[in-house]
């Protein structure tokens, strides 16, 4: 059975629009004959707050309209890549 480990970052923004969280995690599994997962561990979790000029963007995007909502899709992208 060859263990294989994996680290991965997760990212979440939930509807409190309180920040992005993320959490560092790694996970051991095997593969053969079947996925399994081993053992997995958090190795860093944290909510990275939002601006208010953020918080404002994303609460009143549901009323945009298509041109908007493309902008700050891939604004609000860039702008996680910075957190």
């Amino acid at each position: 059975m060859a263990v294989q480990v994996a680290h991965v970052l997760g990212l979440m923004s939930g509807s409190s629009l309180d920040g992005l969280d993320v959490a560092c995690c790694t996970f051991q599994y095997k593969i053969v004959p079947a996925f399994e997962l081993l053992d997995w561990q958090i190795e860093y979790a944290d909510t990275l707050a939002y601006s208010m000029d953020w918080q404002e963007r994303l609460r009143t995007l549901v009323h945009a309209d298509a041109k908007t909502f493309a902008l700050t899709h891939a604004q609000y992208g860039r702008y996680i890549g910075e957190l």
